[in-house]
This record gives C-alpha cells, sequence and structure tokens, in this order.
C-alpha cells in the first residue's frame, strides 16, 4: 500500500528531469544555432584571396608573368553591403594586378532593389589593374520578378536594362558579349561568352564554342571568361587554354559545398580538364540569405606564367 504512492512520486520526478533535460537541449540547440547564423552573416562579408599558379604556353612571351584577379557573383541587391565592396576593391588592387574579370551575375535579377548604386560604381571604378577590367554578364543580369529568390519571368521576359549597362561603364567594366581582345599586346586573348541560359535579350541565345573562337590565334594561349562553369570540353577543343567562372558559390552555405561537385566537372577551384586549366571562383557575394558557412567570400588570383 506504500509503494504505489512512493512510485507515483520517482515517476513524477523522472519525467519532471527528462522534461527539464528537453527544455536544456532545445536551448542549447537554438543558441548553436544563433551563433552560427551570426557567424554565417558576418563572415560573408569578409572576403579573402585565394591564389593559383597557371603555366601557358607562349614561346613570344616565355619566362613573363601575369596576374589576373577573377572576381564573380557580386550579386548586388538589397542585401548587399558597401563595405564589403570596399574590402573586395581593396583586395583586388593590393594584389597589382594586370588585369581584374568579373565571371558574372553582378547584380540579383534586378537594378532597383540596389539602394544607392551610384555608391557602388564609384567604390568599383575605383579598381586598378594594367590592362583594364573586363566583364561578362551572368543569368541575374537581367530584370526579372522573382519569388522567394527564384524567377517567375519566362526568359522571353528577361531583358538587361539601359540602367544596368549604365552602372557597367560608371564602374568602368568593359563588358564582353561573344566578344574577344587582345591583352597586353599579344600576350593571350580573352574572350568573354554571353550567358547560356539569359544572354539579357530575351532568348538564350549565344556563340557556340566554335564560333566563338574561330578567329583567335592560336599560337597565343586564348582565356574564355563565362558565368556558368560548363561546356570545358567543347571549349578545350575548340582552342581554349584557360577558362575563368564563376556561378556555384561553391555551395555558399554547407552542405552546400559538398553537393556543388555532384553536379560540375568543375565546382570549385582549379582543375586541368580536356587539355585545358579550368578556374571556378567561390565568388564575393551571397544569392539569398546574406550569409556563408562552410564556404569563403573570395578575391580569386589567377598567377600566370608563361612557358
Amino acid at each position: 500500500m506504500i509503494l504505489f504512492p512512493v512510485t507515483q512520486i520517482v515517476i513524477k520526478h523522472r519525467n519532471t528531469d527528462d522534461k527539464s533535460l528537453v527544455g536544456r537541449a532545445f536551448q542549447f540547440a537554438f543558441l548553436v544555432a544563433f551563433v552560427i547564423f551570426v557567424y554565417g552573416l558576418i563572415h560573408a562579408q569578409q572576403p579573402k584571396l585565394v591564389n593559383y599558379d597557371v603555366e601557358l604556353a607562349n614561346e613570344a612571351a616565355k619566362s613573363e608573368k601575369v596576374k589576373i584577379v577573377l572576381l564573380g557573383d557580386l550579386h548586388l541587391s538589397v542585401n548587399s553591403d558597401i563595405k564589403a565592396t570596399e574590402k573586395m576593391v581593396e583586395l583586388a588592387n593590393s594584389c597589382d594586378p594586370d588585369i581584374i574579370v568579373i565571371a558574372g551575375d553582378i547584380f540579383t535579377s534586378n537594378y532597383e532593389g540596389l539602394k544607392d548604386p551610384e555608391k557602388y560604381s564609384d567604390v568599383l571604378s575605383r579598381m586598378r589593374a594594367k590592362y583594364g577590367v573586363y566583364a561578362v554578364c551572368g543569368n541575374h543580369d537581367v530584370d526579372e520578378n522573382l519569388i522567394g529568390g527564384f524567377s517567375i519571368s519566362p526568359i522571353s521576359e528577361a531583358f538587361r536594362t539601359p540602367q544596368m549597362e549604365k552602372f557597367f561603364a560608371d564602374s568602368g567594366f568593359k563588358i564582353l558579349y561573344d566578344e574577344s581582345v587582345e591583352i597586353g599586346d599579344g600576350l593571350f586573348t580573352l574572350a568573354g561568352r554571353v550567358d547560356g541560359e539569359k544572354a539579357g535579350d530575351g532568348t538564350s541565345n549565344r556563340l557556340s564554342p566554335d564560333m566563338l573562337l574561330k578567329d583567335s590565334d592560336k599560337s597565343k594561349p586564348v582565356v574564355v571568361l563565362q558565368h556558368e562553369p560548363i561546356e570545358f570540353k567543347s571549349l578545350a577543343d575548340s582552342g581554349a587554354d584557360l577558362i575563368l567562372c564563376g556561378h556555384t558559390h561553391n555551395g555558399q552555405i554547407f552542405p552546400g559545398n559538398l553537393v556543388v561537385p555532384l553536379f560540375n566537372e568543375n565546382g570549385y577551384g582549379v582543375k586541368e580538364l580536356y587539355g585545358a586549366t579550368t578556374v571556378v571562383t567561390a565568388g564575393v557575394g551571397y544569392y539569398g540569405p546574406p550569409m556563408r558557412i562552410g564556404t569563403d567570400s573570395e578575391v580569386t588570383v589567377v598567377n600566370v606564367t608563361f612557358k
């Protein structure tokens, strides 16, 4: 008769302990999540330098060196921070680059979302490189409607606006639309590709690798700048020696960085493919939440030595 109430007391005590334990576990999990969230927000605003060494064949310029600073995925938008852009420019200039190239997605699907665009173009115009600043556009460098970060506009309505084009000019960018330029009096050819998803004119039309590079001097290195890391084999077969890309953000937020390699021949970093060197930058901006977890915001430096 005495055991029953004692048993009730013991069970009730255990239930109370269990609830207290669950509560503490929930509080701890919330604290960890909050710390990671804050870390991601701060970390995304701290770009760092990443260096790669590449050799390209150019008998006429043997032993000469060229420093290429590769930027990508600025994603200027409502979530942008002018201080982060200033840090990016400061880092890029600190490398004393011969040329700066930008691999697209300068905007995030509209111009109006960027507050004080004149401040950003002023900061970007301070980038300095011996041979100038060249860029291509990405799939988000168009004006389109977004819901939850995803486009709901058909490609036929995805156009690059005059305001975007003016911003590029004010920033000192030389945009390459399926065209090539000679850099450094024959050091190499730089070919810039139109984006294959959204060309900016309501289509997805762009030149094939063969057509893009058909007039390039193949006795000198050919460098291709494009947004998405695709068509490596076709580009290499058409004469590309070095292919520079962005787009993937290296996954941006863990475990995205583990998924990216599953869907790309080169989703991040430097990799030799089909006789060409491919370099994919994680970019300096972010898409969606302004955070990076498990990846870095980066200014990528490609140190080219001619052999």
